[in-house]
C-alpha cells in the first residue's frame, strides 16, 4: 500500500528512503513499549549450538509459556539492548523480566524459574549459590561453549505454535 503512494505520488527515491526508514524505527519503538511493559525476553546467541539447545529445552519445560526469545545477532535484540545502554556480548545470556535487564548467571537464575518439576530445581540450586561462584562457571562455560558444542550457520526455524514467540523470526526469512 505504502509502496502504490509512492508511484501515485512520485516521491523522490532519497524521500521514499527516508520515509521507509522513519516507519521501520516507528514500529521498532512500539514494540519495544510493548515488550517492556508485559513480556519476558531471552535474549541468547543465535549460532551457539548450545544456546539454541537450551532454547529448544526450554520452549518444552516452561512453566506458562510466557517468555520469548530473541537471538542477539538481530537488529531487534542490538536496539533493545542499546536502551538499557548495555554493551551486547555475545558470550552473554539477558534475560528482561518485570522491566528490567539481567545477565549472565544472574539471568540463567531468573530464567529457571519459568521451568516446571522437577527442572525448577535448577533455580533453587542457583540461588543458593553464591554470585562470584555462578559467574565463575558461567563465564568459563560461555569461554569454552563454541569448542565443546560448535556453531551453527543457519538456525532452526521454530513451530507453527512456537512461531510467534520468536521476536526475530521475520528476520530470517
Amino acid at each position: 500500500m505504502i509502496f502504490s503512494i509512492f508511484q501515485e505520488k512520485k516521491w523522490s527515491e532519497g524521500l521514499q528512503f527516508n520515509l521507509i526508514i522513519w516507519c521501520i524505527f516507528i514500529v521498532i519503538q512500539s514494540i519495544k513499549i510493548i515488550m517492556k511493559e508485559n513480556k519476558n525476553i531471552v535474549f541468547y546467541d543465535g549460532v551457539c549450538s548450545f544456546c539454541n539447545g537450551l532454547v529448544v529445552f526450554l520452549l518444552k519445560h516452561e512453566r506458562n509459556n510466557n517468555m520469548s526469545y530473541c537471538s542477539l545477532q538481530s537488529e531487534f535484540a542490538k536496539s533493545f539492548l542499546k536502551d538499557f545502554n548495555v554493551p551486547m556480548n555475545i558470550e552473554t545470556v539477558y534475560y528482561f523480566s518485570e522491566g528490567k535487564l539481567h545477565k549472565r548467571s544472574e539471568a540463567i537464575k531468573k530464567i529457571t524459574r519459568n521451568l516446571k518439576s522437577p527442572f525448577l530445581i535448577i533455580s533453587y540450586f542457583l540461588t543458593i549459590t553464591p554470585e562470584f561462584l555462578r559467574e565463575y562457571f558461567y563465564k568459563f562455560f560461555a569461554k569454552n561453549r563454541y569448542k565443546w558444542f560448535g556453531k551453527k550457520d543457519d538456525c532452526k526455524i521454530p513451530s507453527p505454535k512456537n512461531k510467534e514467540r520468536f521476536l526475530d523470526i521475520d528476520e530470517h526469512l
